[in-house]
C-alpha cells in the first residue's frame, strides 16, 4: 500500500490520468439555455434521487469520477488519479489542485471525507445513503450492528485522509468496480460545514464544486432555478469538452409541471378533474416529452425531438418451468433443457414490436442484460433478437425436450403502469409461436417480491425491472445474478457456480479496468448462453430540442448512464 500510494503522490502508474477531450473549433459561448424540469423537492445533491433533480446537481456539481457520456469510460473530475489495490478492496484517490466551491473555498481531502459521511449519515437520512453499502464500517455507523468503538459509530470507519490531497477508501469485500458508485451526484463534495450551518439554506442554494452555481435561493414558487457560470471553476473535468466548464453562461430550470400520458400511466387526480395539463413548450430550448407528444413536436418552431437509452430494463423471469420437478433427469442435464427452454421463449418475443406498438417508443427494444448506457462495450444476446426468430425458437425448444402445446405457464405480474400490457403482447406471441396456454395474473408488487424471495414459491414466470443508479456492470451482474443475491436482486433464484466464481475471485478483485471489463464481458456471455431473465424492453427518453437555436459541441444532446440531456456540452447557435 505504501508503493501504491508513493506511486500515486508522484503521479504515475494511477488509473484515470489526464486525457482532456478536446474542444471543438467554433464551438459558441456566451447566453443561457432555458431547461424544463419537473420541481425538485431539494437542490441538495446528496438526496438527488429523481431524474430532474440529477440533472440539476450535474450541473452544480462535480464529482470525484466522472463518467464520460459518448464512452462510457470512468475519468477523472475532481479526482486527478487513482490506485486501485488489495484485490479491488482498497482505493486511494488523489485530488486535484486548485478546485474551489461555490464559495470560494478551497476543496480539501477533509471536504470529501466529510461529505461522503454527511451522505452515509442516519440522521441526515439521505435515500441514497445505500450507495456507500460497501464501505467498511457503513453497518457499524447505521446502527445496523453494534459496537462498542465510538468512532466507528461517528464515521465511516473505511474512509479517510492518506494524505494532504488523497483519500482512501476501503470495502468490506473486494470489488474494484465500486468507483463508479463516485460518479453518482449524491457523493459530490460539498461544503459540509455550510450545509451544517443552516441545513435549510443549504436545500435551496447548494455550495459544491460544479460549472454553475444557484444564483439565489430557490424557494419552489419562482418561475425558474437560476444558475450561473462559476467563474473559479477548475475546468478539468475529463468526461466533457472543454474541462466541463459549460459553454453557455446561464442555466434556467423552468419547473414545467407533471407530463402524464392519460392512455397508460396513471395520475392521481381530484374528482371531476382530467389528467394534469401538459407543460407548454414556449421559451423552453430542452424539455422532456412523453412518447406520445413526439411526432406533434418534431418540427415544431424549430424544435427536434432526441432520444436517449435510460438505465432501466424490463424482464421476464422463469425460475421453474417445464418439467424442473422430474427427479430422474440429472440436474446438468436437467439445467441444460431448461435454458434451452428460456431461449426458446426469448427467441420467439419480437421485441422491436412491443417497444412500437405498446410503449409508442419509451422503451427500446432490449437486446442485451445489460443496458449500453451503463457501458457501451457490453454486446447483446444472440437469443434476444430485435424481431422472432421462429425457426431457432424451434430448435431451442426441441433441444428442450419440453412440447409447450401441453403446457400451461402462470405469468404473474404487478398491474401498474404498462406491465399488463406488456405481459399481454409476450403471452400473445409465445401462444402464436408455441400454442402454449399463458395464464396473466396481476398480484400487489410487495406480494411479488415476497413470493419469489421464498424458497416455496411456485411462480412459473413473472415480470420484473431492474435499474442502477450508477454505471457498474458489476451492479447488474453481481446483483441480478449471483447466488449470494437470491431473493433480493436475484428473483429467478439463479445459482451457477462458474458464475459466482467468476464475479467474485476473478472480476471484482481484478484491479485493470480492461481485464476486468473482459471477466465481464465472460460472464454476460455465460448469462446470454443461460439467460435466467429474458430482457424484453429497455427506458428511452424522448427531448424537445430547439435545434435551429441550440447545437451540441458533441453532436448529440442526450445520452449517458441515466440518459439526459448533456448540459455542459450544449451551446447558444452562433
Amino acid at each position: 500500500m505504501a508503493a501504491c500510494l508513493a506511486a500515486l503522490l508522484a503521479g504515475c502508474g494511477a488509473a484515470g490520468g489526464e486525457r482532456a477531450r478536446p474542444t471543438p473549433q467554433g464551438v459558441a459561448t456566451g447566453g443561457s439555455l432555458r431547461i424544463g424540469v419537473s420541481a425538485p423537492r431539494s437542490l441538495d445533491p446528496a438526496t438527488a434521487q429523481q431524474p430532474d433533480e440529477l440533472l440539476i446537481a450535474g450541473a452544480l456539481c462535480d464529482t470525484l469520477v466522472a463518467q464520460d457520456p459518448i464512452s462510457g469510460e470512468l475519468v477523472g473530475g475532481l479526482a486527478e488519479s487513482w490506485v486501485v489495490s488489495d484485490g479491488g478492496a482498497h482505493f486511494v484517490i488523489k485530488l486535484r489542485g486548485g478546485a474551489r466551491f461555490h464559495d470560494g473555498s478551497a476543496v480539501t481531502v477533509r471536504d470529501v471525507v466529510d461529505s461522503l459521511n454527511r451522505l452515509a449519515d442516519p440522521d441526515f437520512a439521505s435515500p441514497l445513503a445505500p450507495l456507500l453499502a460497501e464501505v467498511h464500517g457503513y453497518a457499524q455507523y447505521r446502527g445496523d450492528v453494534e459496537t462498542d468503538n465510538r468512532l466507528a459509530r461517528e464515521r465511516l470507519a473505511g474512509i479517510k485522509t492518506a494524505s494532504s490531497n488523497a483519500i482512501s477508501i476501503s470495502l468490506s469485500a473486494p470489488n474494484a468496480d465500486f468507483l463508479a458508485v463516485l460518479a453518482h451526484p449524491a457523493t459530490a463534495p460539498v461544503a459540509v460545514a455550510a450545509a451544517a450551518a443552516d441545513p435549510d439554506a443549504f436545500r435551496r442554494q447548494p455550495v459544491c464544486a460544479g460549472p454553475y452555481r444557484v444564483a439565489q435561493p430557490w424557494f419552489g414558487g419562482e418561475a425558474a432555478i437560476v444558475t450561473r457560470r462559476f467563474a473559479d471553476y477548475h475546468g478539468r473535468n475529463l468526461a466533457f469538452t472543454g474541462g466541463g466548464a459549460g459553454y453557455v453562461d446561464e442555466l434556467l430550470f423552468a419547473p414545467v409541471g407533471e407530463q402524464a400520458d392519460p392512455r397508460s400511466r396513471p395520475f392521481v387526480t381530484r374528482p371531476g378533474q382530467g389528467p394534469p395539463p401538459l407543460p407548454t413548450l414556449d421559451g423552453l430550448d430542452v424539455v422532456q416529452v412523453p412518447s406520445w407528444r413526439w411526432r406533434s413536436v418534431a418540427g415544431r418552431g424549430g424544435r427536434e425531438v432526441v432520444t436517449a437509452l435510460g438505465p432501466g430494463i424490463d424482464y421476464l423471469g422463469l425460475p421453474i418451468l417445464g418439467g424442473s420437478t422430474d427427479q430422474t433427469v440429472e440436474r446438468d442435464v436437467l439445467a441444460a433443457r431448461q435454458a434451452s427452454l428460456r431461449r426458446a421463449l426469448s427467441l420467439a418475443i419480437d421485441r422491436t414490436h412491443i417497444a412500437e406498438v405498446v410503449y409508442g417508443g419509451a422503451r427500446a427494444p432490449a437486446v442485451g442484460l445489460v443496458p449500453p448506457s451503463v457501458d457501451p462495450g457490453v454486446g447483446a444476446c444472440p437469443a434476444a433478437p430485435l424481431r422472432a426468430d421462429l425457426d431457432a425458437a424451434n430448435a431451442a425448444l426441441a433441444a428442450s425436450q419440453v412440447d409447450l402445446a401441453r403446457e400451461s405457464i402462470d405469468l404473474v405480474y404487478n398491474d401498474e403502469f404498462t406491465n399488463g400490457a406488456l405481459v399481454a403482447a409476450v403471452a400473445d406471441q409465445w401462444t402464436r409461436a408455441f400454442g402454449v396456454d399463458v395464464q396473466l395474473k396481476a398480484v400487489e408488487f410487495d406480494d411479488l417480491v415476497t413470493e419469489l424471495g421464498s424458497a416455496a414459491s411456485s411462480i412459473d414466470a413473472f415480470r420484473m425491472s431492474w435499474s442502477v443508479t450508477h454505471p457498474s456492470v458489476d451492479a447488474w451482474v453481481h446483483g441480478l445474478f449471483h447466488s449470494g443475491q437470491s431473493g433480493r436482486g436475484n428473483l429467478a433464484g439463479f445459482s451457477n457456480q462458474d458464475l459466482d466464481e467468476l464475479l467474485t475471485d476473478d472480476a471484482r478483485p481484478e484491479t485493470s479496468d480492461d481485464d476486468r471489463r473482459l471477466l465481464y464481458s465472460d460472464a454476460l456471455r455465460l448469462l446470454c448462453d443461460q439467460l435466467p431473465l429474458i430482457p424484453v424492453v429497455q427506458q428511452q427518453f424522448g427531448f424537445a430540442v430547439a435545434t435551429a437555436r441550440v447545437g451540441s459541441a458533441v453532436g448529440t444532446y442526450a445520452g449517458g448512464h441515466l440518459g439526459q440531456p448533456l448540459l455542459r456540452e450544449l451551446h447558444v447557435q452562433s
